[in-house]
């Protein structure tokens, strides 16, 4: 049975907690409220409920409002008669299903409050169906976030799977190690013996300790040449490399960092791996580095570095001023990659946006979206060597069957050039994006000054510009509603860029030779 829904409101109880010098304590209780949202669910149903609350700072009085989206599921519906007036529901404190850090800068002060959602496992939402009939959802919400504690709230790390238990939780047990941001950034550890439901803290937490101010985003992965884990995090203007042999215990190997690549801004989100050089019998390392700000056209973007590394030093293999990027769009950032992936792939995803709008972007219900999947590796042209990105093989898996011309809000566009080439997708609104590739100068640039809404952001309207490190034959563009990403088949290129065009492009126009297909994507 499909029933047709509106969730009118319901309220939450929200403790706020202030992050100061003694530590989280907790502030006043704030009721949380939904907005009307229309669904058609089949039962069972995963829903998202999104809702707004203000926050008020008791020391400065002032006030935010934040969004924060709930993911819960419909176990069932029933009829509880015709009410006309429903309360909303209480809610206990037994299961904390959300966790949010908000930075509140006001008046120069930076002021982080955390709001933790504190819901039962089962509640009771009072939904309107249609306009006479009134009946109830009942609401499971699974699993455990990991709590904010004295320590600090919690930023970005890494999981592993321990399948040597190495760190005496259980064969198979999946450890987590991330950032506790307090009056300091250090590292702690939690551990799941539940695949990933439950998490338990370390009771040795923190595990890394430092007083650099910007100390965070632990990487850990097996290295079986040294046959120890290695861990990568970001220092300030560096990265330190550890080991240890148990996920507990980390012995500082080395830093990388200092004068090379660009420093335009703070250094976060590392990974390092190591991958083979296509058509070669070599393999090196690749140590990625994300940037906020300096990217190459401003802002946040994602920087590598590519070398040797024998599980306690890493060595760039290029100059110091030699600044290699990932992607050469203004949205492309955070990128993580999946250790162990089947068939040695090396399996990426970034966060398509950034941090110069990534607040401001004309979006209801969310802040942007992730990349597609990539494959990474690397390639060497005129004595260096370089990241390829290609779109995983799962991408072409979701083609339709069919291909044609048409352009949809979900699309791959493959298009097959023989020298200089523009593509342009444009709507009826004179709304278009201009995409260019010079086969001499072997640059490929996307203009999206035109593209639709851009004055959000002094910042957003753009011409993004790469090197394409030789000829392309073929380009692949993933055309969504408010995002395009550009890759060279070979992987030689990508640029990811955002927009925002009040309807959806419907044309693709072709200049030079070459010709031009469209696959549906998901259908």
């Amino acid at each position: 049975r499909t029933y047709h829904i509106r969730l009118d409101s319901f309220a939450l109880k929200l403790p706020v907690y202030e992050i100061g010098r003694g530590g989280m304590s907790p502030g006043h209780v704030l009721p949380l409220r939904s907005i009307g949202i229309v669904l058609e669910i089949e039962v069972p149903h995963t829903i998202l409920i999104e809702h707004t609350v203000r926050v008020v700072h008791p020391a400065i009085g002032r006030s935010m409002m934040i969004e924060r989206t709930i993911l819960l599921t419909v176990l069932h519906v029933e009829t509880v008669g015709e009410l006309h007036s429903l309360p909303a529901s209480e809610v206990g404190n037994t299961a904390v299903i959300a966790i949010l850090s908000v930075d509140m800068n006001i008046e120069h002060q930076s002021l982080l409050a955390l709001v933790s959602l504190q819901v039962e496992r089962h509640i009771i939402i009072y939904v309107r169906i249609g306009k006479a009939d009134i009946e109830c959802l009942q609401l499971l919400v699974g699993g455990e976030a990991i709590e904010p504690d004295v320590i600090g709230t919690i930023f970005s790390g890494s999981a592993v799977v321990d399948n040597k238990n190495t760190a005496g939780f259980g064969e198979g047990a999946v450890v987590a190690l991330y950032t506790s941001a307090g009056e300091n950034q250090t590292q702690s550890m939690a551990y799941s013996t539940d695949n990933g439901k439950t998490f338990t803290k370390y009771e040795g937490n923190p595990v890394i300790t430092s007083n650099v101010p910007d100390f965070r985003d632990p990487h850990m992965f097996w290295n079986e040449d040294i046959k120890k884990w290695n861990m990568i995090l970001a220092a300030g203007q560096q990265m330190n490399i550890y080991s240890s042999d148990n996920l507990k215990d980390w012995t500082y190997e080395s830093s990388f960092g200092a004068e090379y690549g660009n420093h335009g801004g703070v250094w976060e989100c590392p990974d390092l791996m190591k991958m083979k050089v296509r058509g070669t019998d070599k393999e090196k390392w690749m140590l990625i580095c994300n940037i906020n700000p300096g990217g190459p056209f401003g802002g946040s973007a994602t920087q590598y570095f590519i070398g040797e590394f024998d599980g306690h030093k890493f060595t760039c293999e290029s100059k110091p001023e030699v600044t290699k990027w990932m992607d050469y769009g203004k949205d492309h950032y955070a990128t993580v990659t999946f250790d162990n992936a089947p068939n040695g792939r090396r399996v990426a995803i970034a966060w398509m946006s950034n941090w110069q709008y990534a607040n401001q972007v004309p979006t209801l219900q969310y802040r942007s979206a992730n990349s597609i999947a990539r494959d990474l590796g690397l390639f060497e042209y005129k004595g260096e060597t370089y990241c390829s990105v290609t779109p995983s093989p799962e991408m072409t898996a979701a083609r339709s069957k069919k291909a044609s011309k048409a352009l949809s809000e979900a699309c791959e566009a493959v298009v097959n050039v023989k020298g200089n080439a523009t593509i342009t997708l444009s709507n009826d609104k004179g709304e278009k994006v201009v995409m260019t590739y010079n086969a001499k100068a072997e640059t490929f640039e996307m203009n999206r000054t035109k593209s639709g809404k851009t004055d959000f952001s002094n910042e957003f309207a753009a011409v993004t510009k790469a090197p394409t490190y030789g000829k392309i034959s073929q380009l692949r563009i993933f055309i969504d509603k408010s995002s395009i990403e550009v890759l060279d088949a070979d992987g030689k290129m990508a640029m990811t860029n955002l927009v925002f065009p009040t309807k959806p492009y419907n044309k693709l126009t072709l200049k030079g030779k070459g010709k031009y297909v469209v696959y549906q994507i998901g259908k």
